[in-house]
C-alpha cells in the first residue's frame, strides 16, 4: 500500500511541475520572444512598404505595422535601397526572423513535433491497453498472475480494476495527452518567436526537458525494489493471443500515420494558425538572403 501510495504521490508532483513549468514558460519567455519579434518585423514593415506615406501600411489589433500589396519594391536594387535606411542592427534582427527561412523553420519544428508526437502515441497506446482493451477484474489480485521470463519470473497484468482504470484515465492519461498537446503548441510558438536560427535547435532540446520529467523522477526518486518489480510486470491482454494480424501493407504504413499528422500540422500551423507574427506577408526571404550573401561573402 506504501508503495501505491507514494507512486500516485510522485505522478501528482510530475503533473503538478509540468504544468507549472508551461504556464511560466508561456508567461515569462514566450511571451518575451514574441513581444520582441513583432518589434522587429513591425519595422521591417514600416521601412521596406514607405509607413510614412499614408495608405502603405495598415496596423494590426496588437498595433504592428504589415505593408500593403502592391507598395513593396519589386526591383533587387530598390530592396536594398530601402533596406539600407535601417540600422544595422535592425537589420540584423529582421534576418534573424525564423519565418524569413520557412524551410529551416519547419524541419525544426517537424523534428520537435515528431517528438510530441512520439508521447502522444506512448498515451495512445497507454490508454488502448489499460484502458479500453484490458479486462475488469473486481480485485487487481485477481488481474495478476504469475509468469514465468527467459531468466526470470514475471508478473503478467491480465485485468484491472474499474477504480484504476478511472484513476489512470483522469489523473494520468488525460493529463499527459493535454500537457503534450499544449506542449507541441507553444514549443512552436517559442521555437517561431525566437530571433536566433542557432537559437532554435537550443530551445527545441530546452523544451524536451518537460517531456522527460517522468523518466527523470523514476530513474532519481523511484527505489531499485520498485524499479525491478515495474521491469518484472508485463502487461497481457487474452484477445492478444487470438488475433493474429495477417503481414498487409496497411500494418506496416499505420504507424506513418504519425509523421504524416506531424507533417500536416507543421504546414498548418506556419501557414495559417500561427499567431507570432500574425498577417506575415513573406517578403523576409529574398531582401534578407541578398543580405546574408553580402554580409557573409558566401559566394566568395
Amino acid at each position: 500500500m506504501g508503495a501505491l501510495i507514494s507512486s500516485q504521490c510522485l505522478v501528482m508532483l510530475n503533473i503538478c511541475l509540468q504544468v507549472f513549468l508551461l504556464c511560466q514558460i508561456k508567461r515569462f519567455v514566450t511571451a518575451k520572444a514574441v513581444h520582441d519579434i513583432r518589434h522587429v518585423y513591425d519595422r521591417f514593415e514600416y521601412v521596406m512598404y514607405g509607413g510614412n506615406i499614408t495608405g502603405h501600411t495598415t496596423v494590426t489589433v496588437n498595433g504592428n505595422h504589415r505593408g500593403v500589396e502592391g507598395f513593396f519594391p519589386v526591383t533587387e536594387e530598390g530592396q536594398r535601397e530601402l533596406f539600407a535606411q535601417m540600422p544595422p542592427l535592425e537589420q540584423a534582427n529582421a534576418c534573424r526572423i525564423p519565418l524569413s527561412q520557412p524551410l529551416y523553420l519547419m524541419a525544426i519544428l517537424l523534428i520537435w513535433t515528431v517528438t510530441c508526437f512520439g508521447e502522444l502515441r506512448k498515451a495512445f497506446d497507454s490508454f488502448y491497453h489499460l484502458i479500453w482493451r484490458m479486462p475488469i477484474v473486481d480485485s487487481m489480485r485477481e488481474g495478476l498472475e504469475s509468469g514465468q521470463g527467459d531468466t526470470r519470473e514475471l508478473m503478467v497484468l491480465r485485468g484491472i480494476t474499474r477504480e484504476m482504470q478511472v484513476f489512470l484515465t483522469i489523473f494520468v492519461l488525460v493529463p499527459r495527452f493535454v500537457i503534450t498537446i499544449v506542449l507541441t503548441w507553444l514549443g512552436c510558438r517559442w521555437l517561431v518567436a525566437t530571433e536566433n536560427f542557432e537559437d532554435i535547435l537550443l530551445n527545441a532540446v530546452a523544451l524536451e526537458f518537460i517531456l522527460v520529467l517522468k523518466e527523470l523522477f523514476y530513474a532519481t526518486v523511484v527505489t531499485h525494489r520498485n524499479r525491478r518489480d515495474v521491469e518484472n510486470t508485463k502487461i497481457f491482454c487474452d484477445h492478444d493471443s487470438q488475433e493474429v494480424e495477417a503481414a498487409t501493407h496497411y500494418n506496416f504504413l499505420s504507424s506513418f500515420a504519425w509523421l504524416f499528422f506531424a507533417m500536416g500540422w507543421v504546414l498548418f500551423y506556419v501557414y495559417y494558425f500561427q499567431m507570432v507574427l500574425p498577417g506575415y506577408r513573406w517578403d523576409v526571404h529574398d531582401v534578407c538572403l541578398d543580405w546574408i550573401t553580402r554580409r557573409y561573402n558566401l559566394d566568395g
